[in-house]
């Protein structure tokens, strides 16, 4: 009999490695973000504030005219790190060009000029301009280029493959798609999940549980149950201890149903991560709300975009990026990084604007 119920143990503990309470969120160190991360340009030798008012001005909005004052007084009072000075000796070159220039930038734009976020996109730049009308407005701003290297959709999930890549770890794929943009680029990059799930507005629980192994789990203590002769046994559901990071390729709808079924099902510490396929907006609250611990391709900050109105679409802030490329163009500025409502651009004067969207964990 004691030899049976070894057998029995041995077969339970081979279920997983690894089991976890349902209430219990392990955080790690590196889940700790500084204040200072959430800084586009940050150097140790300035202050919060310092850094802050600088990671403005590099998005070339809201220029004030002590600006070039303020640059000067911080390279001739602090002892900036190597790269960071020769970005704001960059950076003040240009803001001297867009004050001292006194030209109305006239901008040939693809955009249906009657649309708010053109107006706003226009209103919010360095120079006065002047938009001429296109004869064929894009209509899908996202999924096209544009200036760009890369469209929008494109580069939300380059970002979150690079970061797969980073990680050198395996990922599980559980998408609503038969083929999504983000799956597209995987093939492009030649990459492979280890195993991918399709969701089908099945309940978002028992997907989870079937997705984590705990369905599986439950299924190998059933038949241990069955054939320990009525024995009690005291089980405690187990996922699968191999899984690290899942990326959820799917809707806003669905990833607000399954994040929170994941967390639910004994795997709150995995890392996930949403694609281009939610599309999160900047001012859209209800999609963040039950995000916690995402990580998502999201410009900038998330507490930034609830604090201010300045940016109210992600269609206004690829028009209001596509047109500083074009002021700076035209007054001849030969290189930028900017802080862009869309993410990092760099500027260089001649080819398509390299743009990273940062992953950024809610």
């Amino acid at each position: 009999m004691k030899d049976f119920l070894l057998i029995i143990v041995i077969i339970m503990s081979a279920c997983s490695s690894q089991q976890y309470s349902q209430n219990v969120i392990i955080n790690s160190e590196d889940t700790l973000v500084k204040k200072d991360s959430d800084l586009f340009f940050f150097d140790k030798n300035l202050s919060y504030e310092e850094n802050k008012k600088i990671s403005s001005l590099f998005s070339y909005r809201n220029i004030e005219q002590d600006a070039k004052d303020f640059i000067v007084n911080i390279q001739n009072n602090r002892n900036l790190e190597t790269e960071n000075r020769q970005l704001i000796r960059t950076l003040y070159n240009n803001i001297n060009r867009i004050q001292a220039s006194k030209k109305r930038a006239q901008i040939n734009t693809p955009f249906d000029l009657d649309s708010t976020d053109v107006y706003l996109s226009a209103y919010e730049q360095p120079l006065k301009n002047k938009l001429l009308r296109s004869n064929q407005p894009i209509s899908n701003i996202l999924s096209n280029k544009l200036l760009f290297c890369s469209s929008y959709y494109d580069e939300m999930d380059i970002s979150v493959i690079k970061k797969l890549i980073q990680e050198e770890r395996d990922f599980v794929l559980v998408t609503d798609q038969k083929l999504s943009n983000f799956q597209n680029n995987l093939i492009k990059g030649n990459i492979s999940p280890k195993k991918d799930y399709f969701y089908e507005q099945q309940n978002p629980q028992a997907f989870a549980a079937e997705v984590l192994g705990i369905k599986e789990s439950q299924e190998r203590f059933n038949e241990i149950k069955r054939i320990s002769s009525g024995l009690s046994i005291e089980f405690l559901p187990r996922r699968n201890s191999n899984l690290e990071i899942i990326i959820l390729d799917v809707s806003a709808s669905n990833l607000k149903r399954l994040l929170p079924a994941f967390n639910y099902n004994y795997a709150a510490d995995l890392n996930y991560y949403s694609t281009s396929s939610a599309n999160l907006l900047f001012n859209d609250e209800i999609d963040l709300n039950d995000l916690e611990n995402l990580f998502a391709p999201i410009p900038r900050p998330v507490d930034s975009y609830s604090k201010t109105n300045q940016i109210f679409s992600n269609n206004h802030a690829i028009i209001s990026d596509t047109i500083l490329i074009e002021v700076l163009r035209q007054i001849g500025v030969s290189k930028a990084l900017v802080n862009g409502y869309s993410g990092v651009l760099k500027y260089t004067g001649s080819g398509c604007i390299d743009r990273n969207i940062p992953i950024t964990q809610i």
